[in-house]
């Protein structure tokens, strides 16, 4: 889920009503990627 969120978040996050909206917007995305590298590193240590 967190993986495929980020790619919609940036395209949402284009057509937001105002900056504080797009930087609210953008700083989800990256929330949503950090949570997409824990869980691929985490399937990279259990290899």
């Amino acid at each position: 889920r967190s993986g495929t969120a980020v790619g919609a978040l940036v395209a949402e996050s284009i057509h937001a009503q105002s900056k504080a909206d797009f930087i609210s917007k953008m700083n989800i995305a990256l929330k949503e990627a950090s949570e997409t590298l824990y869980w691929l590193n985490l399937l990279k240590d259990t290899e």
